[in-house]
């Protein structure tokens, strides 16, 4: 299923503009999806119909001031107007990692130890130090196990989670 294109005024600054809401239901089948940038907030919703995914809402908030990130993304969440209360917030630069790995038949059983095994190679800094998890890919296990590696500096993590509770978002 295609979802439509973004039209070009949803990303244009938007201005708070405080006044009386009604509290919108939450929809069950919505997601939240936010990108803290360095320069900007942008959330979109999507929500799920059946088999059908449609963009609810979105919104777009520059960040004037770094001092008071906090109010970009509560502008960001006010100028959207969501409802969803299932939130997923994206990370990326030098501190993320997503690398496909091969893990052997005989190492497959122990899959957890392996892939920490095979993420301390590509993991430029301690895997004590960072948050990982793994996607098995369907295919011949009795060769091997193709596995998506990711992982994110728990620091990092901690940024993003304490700049959303400043914002209100728990």
């Amino acid at each position: 299923t295609l979802v439509r294109p973004i039209p070009d005024i949803f990303f244009r600054r938007r201005r708070h503009v405080a006044k009386a809401k009604k509290k919108k239901k939450a929809k069950k089948n919505s997601i939240l999806g936010l990108d803290l940038g360095t320069h900007a907030v942008k959330a979109v919703e999507i929500t799920r119909n059946g088999d059908d995914l449609s963009v609810t809402g979105c919104a777009y908030e520059e960040v004037v001031d770094p001092a008071i990130y906090d109010e970009a993304i509560q502008s960001a969440l006010d100028a959207g107007d969501f409802s969803s209360k299932k939130i997923v917030v994206g990370f990326s630069g030098r501190s993320t990692l997503i690398q496909n790995i091969a893990v052997s038949a005989e190492r497959a059983k122990d899959l957890d130890m392996a892939v920490l095994e095979e993420a301390e190679k590509y993991i430029p800094y301690g895997i004590d130090e960072a948050q990982i998890d793994y996607y098995v890919h369907e295919g011949e296990p009795e060769q091997q196990t193709k596995v998506i590696l990711a992982a994110v500096r728990q620091s990092d993590i901690d940024d993003k989670l304490e700049l959303l509770f400043s914002a209100g978002i728990t």
